[in-house]
């Protein structure tokens, strides 16, 4: 059976019992081995003529609500208008997801800056394309009363290592008192984060917008984090060997500018534009007040300097790429 990157655990170096540690190691491991198929979102759907498989692209995303103009662009015929035969596919977790390119599946994803700089370093043919506007938030269980991120000391927070969400990791760090620290399991999938936090199983951890809330009505607490911590980290990634012809480097320009159309689709009127399904396949049913917020979605953006300077810097410090490593690569040009 194959068993993907989401089983693997990691703990900063402190001391913790070890038949808790234990049963959390089990359960991310049996838990990631038994993930389900990404759903592939609109290859047999009535609103879409068929195309010959040759012609179809696919990209990776996350039920992620920055993910839904790419969604919407796929589904409603924006990239069709645009020259491209695209289809969404849907993983629960981020790492599945790049890694869903890296081995040739497909041609782009959803990622953050920091995991394509990692991924880049270590020779995957990855290059970022631009920055969203993905939120996270950190929700802590219930039954420990916490109402303050410097109260996380000595807790599992579940995270994606080397990522974004463990980048703010760092920042919870900073906030605890006596240099103590949070312990982190790496729990990629989405779900199994949740169901997790949801059985004590872990004592917080970040999650996407819809879950957080669904936590949150749960009776689950939110951990107030300053946003712009990281503002702008994450985005989305395309294949260089597929960008290896400027026929197809302009075709990824194209999935940024499908981007911004769906973007202005939804923010006039998200709900009249997405069906049952579709509310369903990105977690929404229930929550459609956050189709409302009036940030909930925003264009692409070509990653800044400052952005590119940050995520380099925070992976020499974790001596995950060396320090000659530059952002000369990074960005499709």
């Amino acid at each position: 059976m194959y068993c993907p990157l989401s089983c693997f655990i990691v703990l900063d170096m402190f001391p913790v019992k070890l038949p808790r540690l234990t049963f959390v190691l089990i359960v991310a491991l049996f838990a990631g081995c038994a993930q389900k198929t990404p759903q592939t979102t609109n290859n047999s759907d009535s609103r879409q003529k068929a195309v010959p498989a040759q012609e179809q692209l696919t990209i990776a995303i996350l039920p992620t609500i920055d993910c839904l103009p790419l969604y919407v662009a796929s589904q409603y015929g924006i990239f069709d208008s645009l020259g491209l035969k695209i289809k969404t596919v849907i993983y629960e977790s981020q790492m599945d997801a790049e890694q869903s390119v890296v081995k040739g599946k497909n041609i782009g994803c959803a990622t953050d800056i920091i995991r394509t700089a990692l991924l880049q370093y270590q020779k995957a043919p990855l290059r970022y394309l631009f920055s969203s506007n993905r939120e996270w938030e950190l929700i802590a269980n219930k039954k420990l009363r916490i109402s303050k991120i410097q109260q996380l000391n000595n807790r599992l927070v579940g995270i994606t290592r080397l990522s974004t969400i463990d980048f703010l990791s760092d920042y919870i760090t900073a906030q605890l008192k006596n240099e103590q620290l949070i312990l982190r399991p790496q729990i990629n999938n989405i779900d199994t984060r949740l169901q997790m936090l949801e059985n004590a199983q872990i004592d917080a951890a970040f999650l996407p917008l819809q879950r957080a809330l669904y936590a949150r009505k749960k009776g689950h607490t939110l951990l107030a984090i300053d946003k712009s911590k990281y503002d702008r980290l994450a985005g989305f990634a395309v294949s260089t060997k597929w960008t290896a012809s400027k026929e197809n480097q302009d075709k990824a320009l194209l999935l940024s500018k499908g981007y911004d159309i769906a973007v202005e689709k939804l923010k006039k009127n998200a709900q009249s534009v997405l069906n049952e399904k579709d509310l369903q396949r990105f977690r929404l049913k229930g929550y459609e007040s956050l189709l409302q917020k009036p940030q909930s979605f925003a264009k692409a953006r070509v990653a800044t300097t400052a952005q590119m300077k940050t995520a380099l810097d925070w992976l020499k410090s974790k001596k995950a790429i060396s320090s000659a490593f530059s952002s000369d690569t990074l960005l499709l040009k």
